[in-house]
């Protein structure tokens, strides 16, 4: 487990100072922080949903801040937070497989977990969706205990433990602001826990409350306001056509995402795919059989619950489903496939067999990790899921405005002004204490082009001359007569 653990723990840190994401969402975050800090007065909403017309729960600001006030607001700091809670979802995994069904189940399901390409890459930046992982499995082990605690005390501190979870991860994600109520509801209607005392209950109610306290006092100040907005989704037609097509579209398309999570460079999906659907059938064959224990068939029904919530919400989704929107189902695939293996584990022939086709994914996952650390040392990542400029190349940059500028404002046109604007803005506020002027159109502006392709297709780098290249970015001169 510790070799493991360590490896996760290099793929997650492996120079995520110089490679980190940083792009207008990840300066926003630090800004707000940053203004809180400065003018001494509370964070009341968190980020902007991509779906309707509201905002999240600020918690994911105050999950942040520490790091970032005490490092000075440096872009990295919201990182090291996501990441450190990335480290902590490796043993949480184990966990959840150790309850699902055994050991080994956990072992292969936090080994693969580990080193999955697209976890990883997900881990290593700040943005609120990736905390999902950590606090969905927090909430759903929380709940296992509430029911097969060894004893009173620890079943009424896990159910303060779930709705902590619950208050926090409600908080990070749209897509948890339906699902993670939907569980609770699950889990309460089809254990009925009668255990706990009902002040406990009060106590837990209380504490999401509690975590809630800045949004519920924007809205009683502000008319619930942004309560209007969340429900502006639920006025939304969804463009997709018939509901039954709708809803194999969108299997379909959660499908391949899967495969995703699991192998990213997508050179194994057949493999994959049967790995999955041998631990959803011996899952299944094991429950129809009486094969679990009380306690496994508890851990489940929570897998089934989590499942079914996320698919529920996503077959009512409107819009284009990205990887960032499975993030909270991110664990199920690992925790299939370590089903699988365990089962086959009983037979040495096709353990064998399947720790061959293990140690595939793992090579083929470990590989794309080493080709894109390449990419990224020599400027930016070309991958469709990421951004395709660092901050090292943008500090780096940054770094060459200051000197033409000596440390004054500039007038500049970004290229991907909604990605790299804020983010540039910021880094040179922070390194001059002047700003980034925009100046669109402008032919006395400086052009920035991050990253460099973006500028080809229009010719905007027509009559400029080069200043500056480094990796994926270039800044152009005015244009001349």
């Amino acid at each position: 487990m510790l070799v493991l653990l360590l490896v996760g723990i290099f793929l997650r840190v492996f120079h995520l100072g110089g490679w980190l994401q940083f792009g207008g969402d990840e300066a926003r975050d630090v800004e707000v922080i940053q203004t809180a800090w400065k003018s001494w007065s509370p964070i009341w909403l968190g980020p902007s949903s991509s779906i309707g017309n509201f905002s999240l729960g600020p918690f994911f600001y105050y999950l942040l801040a520490p790091a970032v006030i005490l490092s000075n607001f440096h872009p990295v700091a919201g990182a090291w937070v996501v990441v450190g809670f990335g480290i902590l979802t490796l043993p949480l995994i184990y966990l959840m497989g150790r309850r699902l069904w055994d050991e080994t189940a956990g072992f292969i399901a936090m080994g693969l977990y580990a080193v999955s390409g697209l976890i990883v890459a997900y881990t290593r930046w700040s943005w609120n969706p990736n905390l999902l992982p950590f606090f969905l499995l927090l909430f759903l082990l929380a709940l296992w205990v509430v029911v097969h605690g060894r004893d009173a005390r620890a079943r009424q501190w896990a159910l303060i433990t779930a709705a902590v979870a619950f208050g926090i991860g409600i908080q990070l994600h749209a897509s948890t602001l339906f699902t993670l109520p939907i569980i609770a509801l699950g889990f309460l209607l089809w254990e009925r826990p009668r255990n706990i005392p009902w002040l406990w209950w009060a106590y837990a109610a209380v504490m999401i409350l509690i975590l809630h306290a800045p949004l519920i006092v924007f809205e009683l100040r502000h008319g619930f306001e942004n309560t209007q907005g969340l429900l502006t989704i639920f006025n939304s037609q969804d463009p997709r056509g018939a509901w039954m097509t709708s809803v194999i579209a969108t299997l379909q398309r959660l499908w391949v995402l899967t495969v995703e999570i699991v192998e990213f460079p997508k050179q194994w999906s057949i493999l994959v795919s049967l790995l999955l659907v041998s631990g959803l059938f011996g899952m299944g064959m094991s429950w129809r059989r009486h094969l679990l224990s009380d306690a496994q068939r508890t851990a489940c029904r929570l897998l089934i619950i989590w499942l079914g919530s996320f698919l529920l919400v996503a077959f009512f989704r409107v819009g284009p489903i990205f990887s960032h929107f499975v993030a909270m189902i991110f664990p199920i695939p690992f925790l299939l496939i370590g089903i699988t293996g365990s089962i086959l584990s009983r037979k040495a022939s096709a353990y064998v067999l399947f720790l061959l086709c293990l140690g595939l994914l793992t090579f083929s996952n470990v590989f794309y990790q080493i080709q894109r650390f390449a990419v990224l040392e020599h400027g930016g990542d070309r991958t469709q899921a990421f951004h395709d400029v660092t901050l090292k190349e943008q500090t780096a940059l940054v770094d060459e405005l200051a000197v033409l500028g000596q440390d004054k404002d500039l007038l500049v046109e970004i290229m991907k002004e909604p990605i790299y604007g804020r983010s540039l803005r910021f880094l040179y506020a922070r390194r001059t204490g002047r700003r980034l002027q925009n100046a669109s159109g402008e032919n006395s502006a400086l052009l920035i082009c991050v990253p460099t392709e973006s500028c080809i297709a229009d010719g905007r780098m027509r009559n400029r001359r080069l200043l500056y290249r480094s990796g994926n970015t270039t800044l152009w001169s005015p244009k001349m007569d």
